[in-house]
């Protein structure tokens, strides 16, 4: 059984009612993401921003994205059950106040404005075999939000100098990039991600500009061939694992 909660530095995230629970994949695109935003606005201290969270799950990444920014994040969640985890995490953050929680479906919900920055970890297992349990169904497969219609969601929601930065499965990188090429929205760094060098690599992060630009690509190892966290790894993580 997993355990019921994850303690990081500054906050706590909640897990027993969603359907997907953290990991350490999520954990790491959550902290190259919040740490890719606080670079674009380091370079435009004059406006706060917006962050749209598109399946927040138990909130994870608003959490992570919030404690560098100081950014307002709407989160939209399909999921009941995984709203109950993200609204106690929000609640009990010290970032409460610039965080809204919303349980919508984003396909059918409108907003009333668009946002500087949008980041998802979106149900990916397309082809997988269905779980019993509906929840992980709705956590982890795109039966729900396909990610061709993610991609015209993120058009149409995204400001003119915006960002986004999904997770995806490494194999289905590729097909992403192209469908958002079409959708004018232009690759401008790719994460490739592995467990350890000898293994192959398991998940894309990928992050996207309104305009087009060189893109750069950086492999990154979680853990060393000794079982070790990557010295990559650590600098990312270490400010909001307890014990890096």
């Amino acid at each position: 059984m997993a355990n019921p909660y994850f303690q990081f530095k500054q906050f706590t995230v909640y897990q027993q009612h969603a359907g997907m629970k953290v990991t350490t994949d999520a954990c790491l695109f959550g902290a190259l993401t919040a740490e890719y935003f606080a670079a674009k606005l380091a370079n435009n201290t004059n406006q706060i921003s917006t962050v749209l969270d598109i399946g927040a799950g138990t909130g994870l990444l608003s959490l992570m994205v919030a404690q560098k920014t100081a950014s307002f994040i709407d989160a939209i969640e399909i999921e009941a059950s995984a709203c109950l985890d993200a609204q106690q995490n929000f609640a009990s953050s010290p970032f409460s106040e610039k965080i809204k929680l919303w349980h919508a479906d984003i396909k059918e919900f409108s907003f009333d404005k668009k946002f500087d920055f949008i980041i998802s970890n979106p149900p990916f297992y397309e082809l997988d075999l269905l779980s019993p349990d509906k929840k992980i169904n709705a956590a982890r497969h795109d039966e729900s939000l396909t990610l061709a219609v993610l991609i015209n969601k993120v058009k149409s929601l995204l400001t003119e100098a915006g960002s986004f930065a999904v997770l995806l499965p490494y194999n289905r990188s590729n097909y992403f990039i192209q469908q958002s090429l079409e959708a004018d929205l232009h690759l401008s760094l790719q994460y490739s991600i592995r467990p350890t060098p000898k293994h192959d690599f398991f998940r894309s992060m990928l992050f996207f500009e309104r305009v087009q630009k060189v893109s750069k690509q950086i492999a990154l190892n979680i853990k060393q061939d000794n079982n070790d966290y990557t010295a990559a790894f650590i600098d990312a993580l270490k400010d909001y694992y307890l014990y890096l």
